[in-house]
């Protein structure tokens, strides 16, 4: 298994997606049109480590998600 971001959201949210992707400068969106899913995914194990991993060492999630970090 390799390592990954990905966060998904219904298509009427698709500009969140896209500021979150603005937000942190990585990773690509996809649209899959069969279930109506948008998908913001980081994939790169530099940009994971580089921005993803230290942005959540510094804003610690408080939900069960944190444990799953």
């Amino acid at each position: 298994m390799l390592p990954g971001f990905i966060i998904t959201l219904h298509n009427k949210d698709l500009d969140l997606l896209k500021r979150i992707q603005s937000f942190f400068g990585v990773g690509n969106i996809k649209i899959n049109s069969n279930t109506g899913n948008v998908y913001y995914t980081v994939s790169s194990v530099k940009e994971l480590m580089g921005v993803i991993i230290p942005f959540f060492e510094k804003h610690p999630l408080l939900t069960q998600k944190r444990a799953d970090f």
